[in-house]
């Protein structure tokens, strides 16, 4: 394994994966036509219970969690 290529990592990446298929794809072309992204879309990680918090192991990788959320 690499420092690079983590369990930690990969979990992060489908997160952000799911995130911006669910939150982000839908609106693209809409934010695109009027020049912006909504404020609110940089507050919908935190409100998704996402927290990130310091891993004691050697690599010292976060380790991320989040709740899913429903919609």
């Amino acid at each position: 394994m690499s420092i690079v290529d983590t369990p930690e990592r990969r979990h992060l990446r489908e997160l952000t994966r799911a995130f911006v298929t669910r939150e982000v794809l839908p609106h693209l072309d809409d934010w695109e036509r009027a020049g912006e992204v909504p404020r609110a879309l940089h507050a919908t990680p935190r409100s998704s219970a996402c927290s990130a918090s310091a891993s004691p192991s050697r690599s010292a990788a976060a380790a991320v969690t989040c709740s899913t959320r429903s919609s």
